[in-house]
């Protein structure tokens, strides 16, 4: 693991986003994540990332589904604020989660994008923010998290189109 954090693997099923697949940082201190927990669609990156890049109409069912429930002050819990948060995360084609699910923790998502542009997932890292150093650690795991979004994207399409 190039940057020693934890990083996820989230999905999309019906009127959830559910974590699939984590790989636990092997520091002491680290922001953790649990196979098959379903994800806010309003307070992490990861949910974030997948709500942003659906259809309005499925958007809306992800957010009313899950609900936009506090967890710190920074969570984003007005639904317009929302609405231009996923625009935003759909004009800079990453989320990121800056102490809104928990105290003390910054992440970092990109989505995983069907052939129709749709999100299917969604990866991220996901750090203590004492570990955080700045502006160019920052584009350095976002430069990251979206080239392993785009790796899964050739493989996902690659298997659809020939399976």
């Amino acid at each position: 693991m190039e940057f020693c954090e934890t990083a996820s693997l989230a999905g999309l099923f019906e009127n959830h986003i559910e974590v699939l697949s984590v790989f636990e940082s092997t520091q002491l201190m680290r922001m953790g994540n649990t196979v098959g927990r379903i994800l806010p669609p309003n307070a992490s990156s990861l949910g974030k990332a997948i709500t942003a890049f659906q259809p309005p109409e499925i958007a809306e069912k992800l957010v009313r589904s899950y609900g936009t429930h506090y967890f710190t002050p920074n969570t984003i819990t007005d639904e317009i604020a929302l609405r231009e948060e996923f625009a935003q995360v759909r004009e800079r084609g990453f989320a990121e989660d800056l102490e809104e699910s928990i105290p003390g923790g910054r992440c970092f998502a990109a989505p995983v994008l069907g052939a129709n542009g749709f999100a299917l997932g969604a990866v991220s890292l996901s750090m203590p923010l004492i570990r955080f150093k700045g502006d160019a650690q920052r584009q350095a795991i976002l430069t990251a998290v979206q080239e392993t979004a785009r790796a899964i994207e050739k493989r996902v399409i690659g298997e659809r189109s020939t399976g």
